[in-house]
This record gives C-alpha cells, sequence and structure tokens, in this order.
C-alpha cells in the first residue's frame, strides 16, 4: 500500500495533520473543539491502525496455516495498544 511514510502528527489544535512537513489531512471546522482534535488524532493514528491491523491479519493467518514464528500475545498487545493510544491522544 502506498502512502506518506514517517510519522503522522496532529498538531495542537487538531486542525493539521503533518508528515516530513507535508499536510496529510486539514480538518475544516469552524471552531476548534474536542471532535476536531479527535478527529485529527485518528487520522494521524492511521498508519499505525493499518500496521497493527495487518500484523494482526497476518498473525491470524499464519496460525489457522503455520507459515512463520508468531508474535507473542504480548508483542501483539504492545503494537495494537501503540496505535491505540495515537489515536486517543494518549502516546508518550
Amino acid at each position: 500500500m502506498n502512502y506518506t511514510k514517517g510519522e503522522w502528527k496532529a498538531n495542537r489544535h487538531g486542525v493539521f495533520v503533518e508528515c516530513r512537513n507535508l499536510i496529510i489531512a486539514n480538518i475544516v471546522n469552524r471552531e476548534t473543539n474536542d471532535e476536531t482534535i479527535g478527529n485529527a488524532r485518528l487520522i494521524a493514528a492511521a498508519p499505525e491502525m493499518y500496521e497493527a491491523l495487518k500484523t494482526m491479519r497476518e498473525q491470524v493467518a499464519n496460525f489457522l496455516y503455520p507459515k512463520v514464528k508468531l508474535l507473542s500475545s504480548k508483542e501483539l498487545i504492545v503494537l495494537m495498544d501503540k496505535a491505540l493510544a495515537k489515536a486517543e491522544g494518549k502516546e508518550s
């Protein structure tokens, strides 16, 4: 899948999502509010959420039809938690 690689970040006002000085998304709203900021965070987390879902799908498929070494449950939870924390604005 082709998309802008790198860390996507929502600015503190939740108006832009940027990566490497490129604007990925411009959230248009008359006023910045919790919903606007939430929308920007969700968009910014999209690459991590995509990769987490892709990895989970691969892991389930490999569990059913073994081909490669499976990640541990803890590794999968860490992957999902990282994507969810970014979407919720709780990343460290």
